[in-house]
């Protein structure tokens, strides 16, 4: 698995081993076996992440597994032997058919690690459990058929309600609420940062969830039957998840109805809690996925929109509407700010002499010095085919020379051949103008008359 981050490697073959040992404890389960739920989950999760390279340690973990719940030796070497199998092969699987640990970005990957867990990380996981339940046979009674219906419905169950989360959580181990640009900008603290719109909704996202837990899985329903709560209860929550926040956060949602279930009391038969969980699970991460890829191609549409092809920097639109918000902001704060415009000289002697690829390289590498001379929040943009500008918030005049320094003394740095030569004009707001155009205009002139000095000089 590639495209997974290098920090989870040793850290997800620890943590294999510490929640497979986590479900040897004794934990009540309507849902079948509370050791299934959670060493499956956990397994497929860390093989995704890792790969094969989970085996060895996730078989030892198992087999601890296995012995700690008293089975003889040979049974939890199959325990073991069926859950790492039941891991390593689905998320190959997985990984072949439906990009591995990305599988719950896009809708097909979604019900294609559906299909992988049904119909054959389930059934591997189920033949372990028949070879665990075999040693201990005549102890505890019960049949093949049954145990191995059991085991597949534990596995599947955990492996469609808690694997994404743990996938989730470990390529994006951060949590980030997504806000308007007015919300990250805001420098709210205490308790004003936690009433803000998004915080405080996913607040209310987490007192609905544990109150639907509750009401499904807590015996707090009143009255019969107790399947009605079930039905009605977690669908708005996990929709709700998924238009508003994202896969992660659902699948979260999802983990937590799973740990509801799995510790619950319920008069609802065992399967068919699981068969309800397992569609509510299937398609809230169906519908997290579309609505994810809608929301990743509306943000590509819009960086193509404000973005320069050439170089990455912003475009023409995106400097003029970040001028204009800038004044407002300035008016509102009685902060300066700075407008720095550079125009390549020579740029069509260049294009003659030695090719237009040899000119768009300058202009890339000109991209690439204000990139390394500017600061964070300095906005850079390209204004026309050889003109650039950055935008300096809180610059006056000063500070503003000193940043067309460093600029210089950046384009000096550059090694690349042709060598860049750049001629620069700086408008200052409100001294220069209180509009965008006025300001552009400005420092225009300046630069115009810079690059008449530097014509005058080499001539």
């Amino acid at each position: 698995m590639a495209d997974a981050p290098s920090h989870t490697r040793l850290r997800w073959v620890a943590a294999a081993a510490a929640m497979a040992a986590a479900g040897a404890l004794p934990l009540p389960a309507p849902l079948g076996d509370a050791v299934v739920l959670w060493t499956a989950a956990v397994g497929m999760a860390a093989a995704l992440i890792e790969g094969p390279r989970v085996a060895l340690p996730l078989m030892a973990a198992l087999t601890l597994v296995g012995l700690w719940q008293r089975l003889p030796l040979a049974g939890a070497i199959g325990l073991a032997l069926g859950q790492t199998l039941s891991a390593v092969v689905g998320a190959w699987l997985t990984g072949q058919l439906a990009r591995g640990p990305r599988a719950f970005e896009h809708t097909p990957h979604v019900l294609t690690f559906a299909g992988v867990v049904a119909l054959v990380s389930a059934p591997l996981a189920a033949l372990g459990g028949i070879t665990a339940w075999s040693s201990i046979r005549d102890s505890v009674g019960g049949d093949v058929e049954s145990v191995a219906r059991a085991w597949w419905w534990s596995a599947l169950t955990a492996q469609v309600l808690v694997t994404p989360a743990l996938v989730l959580w470990a390529l994006r181990p951060r949590l980030t609420l997504a806000r308007r640009a007015s919300e990250r900008r805001a420098t709210a603290s205490g308790w004003r940062a936690r009433v803000q719109p998004r915080v405080l909704e996913a607040w209310v996202l987490a007192g609905a969830t544990l109150v639907g837990g509750v009401l499904m899985f807590g015996g707090a329903w009143p009255g019969e039957p107790a399947v009605f709560p079930m039905l009605v209860v977690p669908f708005p929550i996990v929709l709700w998840t998924a238009l508003r926040f994202g896969a992660r956060e659902t699948a979260t949602v999802l983990l937590a109805f799973a740990i509801a279930a799995a510790w619950g009391v319920t008069d609802v038969p065992a399967r068919v809690l699981q068969a309800f969980l397992v569609a509510t699970g299937v398609t809230a991460l169906v519908a997290a996925a579309a609505i994810d890829l809608r929301n990743r191609m509306d943000s590509q549409l819009h960086q193509l929109a404000v973005t320069d092809p050439l170089t990455g920097l912003a475009n023409y639109r995106h400097l003029t509407h970040s001028v204009d918000r800038q004044i407002q902001r300035a008016k509102d704060t009685g902060q300066p700010f700075a407008l720095l415009l550079l125009d390549v000289n020579n740029l069509k002697v260049i294009n003659d002499r030695l090719g237009h690829n040899v000119g768009s390289r300058l202009l890339v590498r000109l991209a690439d010095a204000l990139r390394a001379s500017c600061r964070v929040t300095d906005l850079i943009a390209r204004y026309g085919g050889d003109e650039f500008a950055v935008l300096l918030p809180g610059c006056d005049e000063a500070a503003a020379r000193t940043q067309v320094a460093r600029v210089q003394a950046a384009l000096a740095a550059d090694a690349g051949t042709p060598s860049i030569a750049a001629s620069l004009g700086i408008a200052v707001y409100p001294r220069d103008g209180d509009s965008c155009d006025e300001l552009l205009d400005l420092a225009d002139a300046e630069l115009y008359v810079m690059k008449a000095r530097s014509k005058t000089r080499t001539s």
